[in-house]
């Protein structure tokens, strides 16, 4: 028994540990990619404007109008791109933690049963757990009836 114990705390501290290295992983670098695009839409109006002022006729402007229309699309997809990863990274974010959690779980329930084994086998040790109560109980020497003294006998 003497053995068996701290063989099994090893083995149960062995295993939070492994929980615990496994559980927290490697950290994700979440460099915040979040990018203004000011100049892509300045840029666009810029060519826009040129492009309308050397237009002549009403078809020359339609080309015009339909190439900023197109030039702002295109930011436009690429603002609802720059959308969807940052929801991904939160995503895998909140899937990260919830692990954690899940694992610093594991760990304080491998505590609690190591903690309960410590004490079971501590008890074990002791023999069988009943404290050993004495039949005839006397006081100590020297406390005798004769030898108390109150303050109206002094």
């Amino acid at each position: 028994m003497a053995v068996a114990r701290p063989v099994a705390l090893a083995v149960i501290a062995a295993i939070a540990l492994a929980v615990g290295a496994f559980s927290i992983g490697a950290v994700v670098d979440e460099g915040g990619s979040s990018r203004t695009f000011e100049s892509v839409i300045s840029g666009a109006m810029d060519e826009y404007q040129l492009n309308n002022e050397l237009a002549e006729s009403a078809p020359q402007q339609q080309v015009v109008n339909g190439w900023i229309a197109r030039d702002l699309l295109e930011v436009i997809a690429l603002q609802n791109v720059e959308v969807i990863e940052n929801q991904d990274m939160k995503l895998s974010s909140q899937a990260r933690t919830n692990s954690l959690l899940q694992g610093t779980l594991v760990v304080l329930v491998l505590g609690v049963i190591s903690i309960a084994i410590l004490g079971i086998s501590m008890v074990a040790r002791r023999g069988d757990g009943e404290p050993q109560a004495s039949s005839s109980r006397q006081p100590p020497e020297g406390s005798g009836d004769s030898a108390r003294h109150t303050a109206t006998t002094l």
